[in-house]
């Protein structure tokens, strides 16, 4: 199974560190994103993620079709994300609430983006002050990642196994 993983998590990894989602695409499992949300991502191109072990899916003419076709609250790589999600059985990793909602109600798994450090944390691939580092940096480029979500995350970080493990350069 894939994790496929929207745009504004990209962003994210992009704008702190973004060597974390090349470990987790190594270490846990394979990371793919649609090339319609690459091409909203600035900060990655296919040579980028290339080395970041990265998929990239090309999208049938079908899914965009009906990514097209959907109205809603959601953006058309949203839709892209959710079709692509719920045909390959895939988690959707995402911090858009509404398509959080949209996920949950087709029975697609999600997670935030931030749980990726999680679990490279819990799977001795990231030490906490590695992965507080990186949120850290985070908070500095997205407003949205504010001390109460960084709080958050480090109190699930203090729930997990203890790890001193350093992989990233």
């Amino acid at each position: 199974m894939s994790l496929l993983v929207d745009a504004n998590v990209l962003i994210d990894y992009c704008d702190s560190d973004p060597s974390v989602l090349e470990v987790y695409s190594r270490h846990i499992q394979q990371i793919v994103t649609p090339s319609v949300v690459l091409a909203e991502v600035d900060q990655l191109d296919s040579n980028d993620c290339n080395q970041l072990n990265i998929g990239i899916i090309q999208e049938s003419v079908g899914v965009l079709t009906t990514a097209a076709r959907r109205g809603g609250a959601l953006s058309f790589a949203d839709h892209v994300c959710l079709i692509l999600a719920q045909q390959n059985g895939w988690k959707c990793a995402t911090n858009d609430k509404r398509l959080h909602r949209e996920c949950a109600q087709q029975g697609i798994s999600t997670i935030w983006g931030l749980r990726i450090m999680l679990e490279l944390f819990a799977n001795n691939q990231l030490s906490k002050n590695e992965a507080l580092n990186v949120a850290n940096q985070m908070s500095v480029s997205n407003p949205f990642v504010n001390a109460r979500i960084i709080q958050g995350f480090e109190n699930e970080l203090d729930n997990l196994p203890v790890n001193t493990v350093s992989h990233l350069s």
